[in-house]
């Protein structure tokens, strides 16, 4: 399902957007796939800004070591889906590590060192949302001039589930959690950097369950789990009241005079598992983000 500003005079070609990315694990391929359809019809614009929450910074990393050029993209997707597709990254039998956060960074990491002419010759701002232990947002401010240490350190804290790491991230000399505990889709944050550009928010869950509580089964493992700060805790048995905003404004088409284009999925359902990186499902929710991508771009 998606919704755009219907109404909205001219075109878009050449201008910069503002995207906003949901995390969620393999979902994040959904988001990477809308990414990629944004591309493909050069709606992203030559100076974009990203606002992102744990993995939903992994289509914004393809995205810069392709140069914003979808052929690249395709070749570099299809390299990191050969890369998570087997059990070093998810493995449900690894119980304290089913998701293996830092071997995603440093295939990331990795990407970014070997395409780093490319990226570091783009304009672009990048905001990265990590979650404090009082359960606060804390959002990274980052530019072509990072260090790739630095936003290694800052991939890892964005992604730092709490069951996986009770204990945080350190990034920036503070330690950290996973970005979505706060902030699960920084639209706001998109917002506040968009300075008049049209705003994209990708989500891979249906928009009602943006603002959503962890769910019962999730919730008993997080009550017992020890070493989990009480706020971090709270936090993720709450409801998030930034991903009720989020949601309300992507149902809306613009705030002030900034269109809202909006992209999530009809049935989540139809995604798999958060967990699922068999090459023909990172595949097929990928196809899913960009038909939803594109059907949003031509009502």
């Amino acid at each position: 399902m998606t919704k755009t500003d219907r109404n909205r005079g001219g075109s878009d070609h050449g201008d910069s957007a503002a995207v906003a990315i949901q995390g969620g694990a393999m979902r994040s391929m959904y988001c990477l796939g809308a990414l990629g359809e944004l591309i493909k019809n050069d709606r992203l614009g030559p100076k974009p800004v990203f606002a992102t929450s744990s993995a939903g910074c992994v289509p914004v990393v393809v995205a810069l070591c392709s140069g914003f050029s979808h052929e690249r993209l395709a070749s570099l997707t299809t390299r990191l889906k050969k890369e998570v597709a087997n059990t070093r990254f998810i493995n449900k039998r690894r119980f304290w590590r089913v998701v293996d956060v830092k071997f995603l960074v440093e295939r990331l990491i990795a990407m970014l060192e070997e395409n780093e002419t490319t990226w570091r010759s783009l304009e672009f701002k990048w905001v990265i949302v990590a979650t404090k232990r009082n359960g606060q947002a804390l959002r990274f401010k980052l530019d072509n001039t990072v260090t790739l240490d630095s936003l290694a350190q800052i991939l890892a804290a964005t992604m730092a589930i709490p069951i996986l790491y009770p204990g945080g991230v350190n990034a920036d000399g503070q330690r950290y959690y996973d970005g979505g505990v706060a902030d699960p889709l920084p639209l706001v944050a998109a917002l506040r950097h968009a300075d008049g550009r049209r705003v994209v928010g990708i989500a891979n869950v249906r928009l009602s369950s943006l603002g959503k509580p962890s769910s019962k089964s999730e919730a008993r493992i997080i009550r017992i789990f020890p070493g989990i700060p009480s706020k971090i805790r709270s936090a993720l048995l709450a409801r998030n009241p930034l991903g009720d905003v989020s949601a309300d404004i992507m149902r809306g088409s613009s705030v002030g005079s900034n269109k809202i284009t909006a992209v999530f999925p009809d049935e989540v359902v139809h995604l798999g598992s958060r967990l699922d990186v068999t090459y023909a499902n990172l595949d097929r929710i990928m196809a899913l983000g960009a038909a939803d991508m594109k059907r949003s771009l031509t009502e």
